[in-house]
């Protein structure tokens, strides 16, 4: 039994010493200019990748189901977000791993449809949607986290990220109907506050215990 005290101490003292910020945080966006708030629309995850930062954007259930046929140009056209007055952020530094045919700029002109001004977009034309994921990297900043890229928008109706989805089959709207929409969100998803390494450290501390109590049973 001292053995395992022994263990569990020194376990504890070397996760209190692990980085203590998030390794991952998630958002839904479940508001949208076209089609009714609500749903869960699209998952932003911000993941801590090492030294860099990684952005992916997911498509969900309620606009795959109204995508139509593959090769029909459905997908995300823009993604905004902030960088909560990171003025040392570069786009052509800074950003990298956007798909074929994505660029991304700071303080663009403009609001997203309502939702406010972002102080960065990424974006392209129609030909280079993307569908059901994008996925880009921050590199090079030092010390951020996913935190760091949480942060509402200016003006509007303010919110942490919003991203336009064109090409989707046409849904009712009033007296007509929309085949693209703008749509955003704040609202957290899930965060991960333990590193990986915390977790596996921690698996085999309870490992070890188990370990030593069979051994004297």
């Amino acid at each position: 039994m001292r053995l395992v005290r022994m263990w569990l101490a020194v376990g504890f003292a070397s996760l209190c010493s692990l980085p203590v910020h998030a390794a991952m945080v998630s958002y839904f966006l479940d508001r949208s200019n076209e089609l009714i708030d609500g749903p869960n629309y699209l998952r932003v995850d911000i993941q801590d990748a090492g030294a860099d930062i990684r952005f992916t954007v997911t498509l969900l259930a309620p606009l795959l189901s109204i995508a139509p046929a593959s090769g029909s140009g459905f997908g995300m056209q823009s993604f905004g977000f902030n960088i909560a007055g990171n003025g040392t952020l570069n786009p052509s530094v800074n950003i990298a791993g956007l798909p074929t045919g994505w660029s991304a700029q700071v303080n663009p002109s403009g609001n997203l449809d309502g939702f406010g001004k972002f102080e960065l977009v990424a974006d392209t034309t129609g030909q280079f949607r993307q569908s059901p994921t994008l996925t880009f990297y921050i590199v090079g900043i030092a010390g951020d986290t996913p935190s760091t890229y949480v942060a509402y928008s200016n003006g509007g109706n303010p919110q942490y990220f919003a991203s336009h989805v064109a090409g989707f089959l046409p849904q009712s709207k009033g007296s007509g109907t929309a085949t693209s929409a703008y749509f955003a969100g704040s609202m957290a998803a899930a965060v991960v506050p333990l590193p990986a390494a915390g977790w596996l450290l921690l698996s085999g501390i309870v490992g070890v215990g188990g370990l030593v109590r069979r051994r004297r049973s």
